[in-house]
């Protein structure tokens, strides 16, 4: 079978540092691969670019980097909720012509894991494997606001340490109530100029799992469109509670 010398270079230099993860140098695995040092230099470099590994600055050794993770998440975990929601957001994709995404939590952040994207020409272009801060986005922050109790006061705690917001917190509070009441939540982008409306995906414990997101162009969103579309987000999010 013809394969792709770099690429497989490339994984091979994967699959060793992952049998000695954060022990190895430049050096080191030059040695073992018996590969030249300007050679895995390049491949190295690029991996550490995209994500996939990373270097400790103290120690000059490297590690597997979160990129690979966030894959493996998606193969582990996920699969089954993209195979059971995937139908549906097909469908609204369908019903409303708009960009439609699925996203599950990610370490007080969300993971874009799968989308249809809208049939017109001005759409948003996005890409699965995206993380992105939680609390930035519509889609996100419905999937904040039904964290367990625990989960949501680390997670406050930790917003108000990083982002040093705390005057924010009462708002944040409040959005989280609003969500939690109405059961979706409707966010205005003006960096991008478009409406992003968000429904929450809730197991049988009453945590997110995960959400769905419509993402709307402002010159399109109107008010009787945002109703209809929030009520079948709504509708949706009911009928796979007992499923997911």
């Amino acid at each position: 079978m013809k394969t792709i010398q770099s690429i497989d270079k490339a994984i091979s230099v994967l699959q060793h540092i992952s049998k000695k993860n954060g022990k190895l140098t430049l050096t080191d695995i030059s040695t073992s691969l018996d590969m030249k040092i300007t050679t895995l230099h390049g491949i190295i470099s690029t991996l550490e670019y995209r994500g996939f590994l990373y270097k400790n600055p103290k120690s000059n050794k490297y590690h597997l980097g979160v990129k690979l993770f966030e894959m493996g998440k998606i193969y582990e975990s996920d699969i089954s909720l993209i195979d059971t929601v995937h139908p549906f957001i097909e469908k609204l994709a369908d019903e409303f012509s708009e960009t439609i995404h699925l996203a599950v939590p990610f370490e007080n952040k969300i993971l874009y894991v799968d989308k249809v994207e809208s049939k017109h020409q001005l759409r948003l272009t996005s890409m699965v494997g995206t993380v992105e801060k939680a609390y930035n986005s519509a889609i996100g922050l419905v999937i904040l606001a039904h964290l367990s109790k625990p989960n949501l006061e680390k997670f406050m705690q930790e917003f108000n340490n990083k982002e040093a917001m705390n005057e924010k917190t009462p708002q944040l509070m409040d959005i989280f109530n609003q969500i939690r009441q109405n059961g979706f939540y409707i966010k205005f982008e003006p960096e991008h100029d478009f409406y992003c409306i968000a429904s929450p995906l809730i197991n049988s414990k009453s945590i997110a799992i995960g959400a769905i997101s419509i993402v709307i162009p402002n010159h399109r969103y109107n008010e009787q469109l945002s109703k209809k579309i929030s009520d079948r987000l709504k509708e949706i999010s009911d009928s796979l509670k007992d499923i997911i």
